[in-house]
């Protein structure tokens, strides 16, 4: 789930914004009013504005008297929400938020709570108009009812903080969780496209990229040598030091990575004994891989008691056989494995081990499930 907070000054565009009044607002019919809270029913967004400069009106050099929220929890875990259940995940995010206190390295209070759950305030559902993906947009006075100002230090941390906690406690996937599993799916998508290249070249890579849909920004020296560059999609960019492993993605050391990949001897894109031919789709492309059994049976075996379990196999599919790439060009050194192998720790550096490959295995299947909500078989009652 991932939220953001702002203090504003211009609270009568926010809240004419989030009810749909704004001209701007192109699709007024896909927002819904979710709750008011300490305000007078059926107020218009003027009348609860004046509402809220009344209580802002005693607190004299308060430039910024609103604060804006925009909460956005994953479409997989609200796809059956009702209003009332918006309401609730509204109120309940408003309390951790003012639960929040920020400290210094040394434990010193820097920022202290909010009072938001006390304080006017009002939200709403909005829909995108292309894909129907649920956010929601809370406005609140800066002053409670008792008269004290809500501390907008450090808001956006607080907002984050906050998000994080109502995330964990319910059982969703927290923003750093998302933005690390589409690090890994970015990842994937460089290394599978270097794989392949017959030959290397720097001008070829990004064109792939830009042909898998990504937005590429390369850095230059002044004499033509490129020195990093950037991928985004969407709104969430990507430098190149944050993805693949020990840096091997950057720009210096993609000739080196491509080289790895072409020579590695664990190639699932080549049939041989004890592997099972397994066609599935990623993005807008369909690959053909030849997965070893072991591994097949256990995706089955994860996988059986959903009935979305062909969705989920083609997907784990796909990350275990990037993950041989991954694996390969992980930096050396690394600690001896445990007397067991679990699914947290990768076993001994040996990329041709029937360990490590379930490890994979192992991890190809939890980033499935995770990516995609797995939807349970009705129990056959008698």
């Amino acid at each position: 789930m991932i939220a953001k907070a702002k203090s504003v000054s211009h609270g009568i565009n926010v809240l004419n914004y989030i009810s749909g009044e704004a001209a701007s607002k192109k699709h007024p019919e896909l927002i819904y009013h979710i709750f008011d809270n300490m305000l007078a029913p059926g107020l218009d967004p003027w009348g609860k504005w004046m509402a809220m400069k009344m209580a802002t009106a005693r607190c004299q050099g308060l430039k910024n008297d609103l604060i804006r929220i925009e909460l956005s929890p994953s479409a997989e875990h609200t796809r059956d929400f009702t209003p009332d259940d918006w309401r609730r995940l509204a109120l309940e995010y408003l309390k951790e938020f003012d639960a929040v206190e920020i400290r210094d390295r040394d434990g010193r209070l820097v920022s202290g709570r909010t009072n938001l759950a006390g304080s006017m305030s009002t939200g709403f559902l909005h829909l995108d108009s292309k894909g129907g993906t649920p956010h929601m947009h809370i406005a609140v006075c800066r002053v409670d009812g008792h008269g004290h100002t809500n501390n907008d230090h450090q808001i956006h941390l607080r907002a984050q903080i906050a998000a994080e906690r109502l995330a964990i406690r319910r059982g969703w996937t927290t923003a750093a969780q998302i933005r690390e599993t589409a690090k890994e799916r970015v990842s994937a998508d460089c290394l599978d496209i270097l794989r392949g290249m017959p030959e290397f070249s720097l001008g070829e890579y990004f064109a792939r990229l830009r042909q898998s849909g990504y937005g590429v920004n390369v850095r230059e020296d002044t004499r033509g040598i490129v020195r990093g560059y950037v991928l985004s999609r969407g709104h969430s960019r990507y430098k190149a030091s944050e993805l693949g492993t020990g840096r091997n993605l950057t720009a210096g050391q993609l000739a080196r990575s491509w080289r790895k990949l072409r020579g590695q001897e664990r190639d699932y894109t080549i049939p041989r004994p004890g592997r099972r031919r397994v066609e599935f789709s990623h993005g807008h492309q369909t690959f053909v891989r030849h997965i070893p059994e072991r591994v097949i049976g256990y995706f089955e075996r994860e996988f059986c008691g959903y009935s979305n379990a062909a969705e989920l196999m083609s997907l784990a599919s796909y990350y275990f056989s990037v993950a041989g790439a991954l694996r390969s060009v992980m930096m050396a050194g690394s600690n001896p494995p445990p007397a067991e192998t679990s699914a947290n720790t990768a076993p001994a550096n040996n990329r041709d081990s029937l360990e490590e490959e379930m490890w994979l295995a192992i991890k190809s299947a939890r980033a499935a499930l995770a990516q995609i909500r797995p939807i349970r078989r009705p129990s056959m009652k008698r």
